[in-house]
């Protein structure tokens, strides 16, 4: 069995499904369980990609702001980190329209379930609440609207470890979310192959 994993990492809310969405029709079958999220799948059952070394790996999706070690007393071995990161104003618009989904939405995504009391339903409410301001405040005190979720910890702080990470033997592949919605093929090119990519082919590539 591989224990050797490529992680798909980013602060909740900055596009990681979506990312995970088109490696999956790249590299597997399409479906989205080829990339199991770290928080609710078991990594160890998710389909094998050879790379052009001929080692096995698994993806697997994290929000974890540090690299993930080990899962239930197993380790992990990475061969690389795909990591996204997104504006964070587009962050906290996009974690408040999560926020509005109804109780059974969010215990069935945890542990990024709606942290608190109040309930709206829609974006427009809050703004006629006068809520907005007390929301942003509490994002850019905290870096998050979900401050129980700590492995994520804040967007500052995840972000800054990932991007200042160096290296160290494993490419670390850093993708902004808005560049690769404008334009995927042209950012995938600039930073270089992906991992898994083949030579001369591109069964997990462009």
């Amino acid at each position: 069995m591989s224990n050797t994993f490529i992680a798909i990492n980013s602060f909740p809310k900055s596009g990681n499904t979506w990312v995970r969405t088109f490696l999956t029709h790249l590299c597997f079958d399409g479906s989205l369980d080829s990339i199991p999220d770290k928080y609710r799948d078991d990594l160890f059952e998710a389909p094998t990609f050879t790379l052009p070394d001929d080692r096995a790996v698994r993806f697997y999706k994290s929000h974890d702001q540090n690299l993930v070690r080990k899962v239930e007393d197993r380790d992990l071995e990475h061969a690389a980190v795909i990591h996204i990161r997104r504006h964070p104003l587009d962050v906290f618009l996009s974690h408040l329209n999560f926020l509005h989904l109804p109780f059974e939405k969010h215990s069935q995504t945890r542990p990024a379930g709606n942290p608190f009391i109040t309930s709206f339903s829609n974006f427009d409410e809050i703004q006629e609440k006068g809520m907005i301001w007390a929301f942003l405040g509490v994002f850019f005190v905290y870096g998050t609207l979900n401050p129980r979720f700590t492995a994520a910890g804040s967007w500052w702080k995840n972000t800054n470890y990932w991007m200042d990470r160096p290296d160290r033997g494993m490419p670390i592949f850093r993708y902004r979310y808005e560049d690769l919605v404008s334009n995927r093929a042209a950012e995938l090119i600039r930073t270089g192959r992906l991992p898994g990519q083949e030579r001369g082919g591109s069964r997990c590539g462009i």
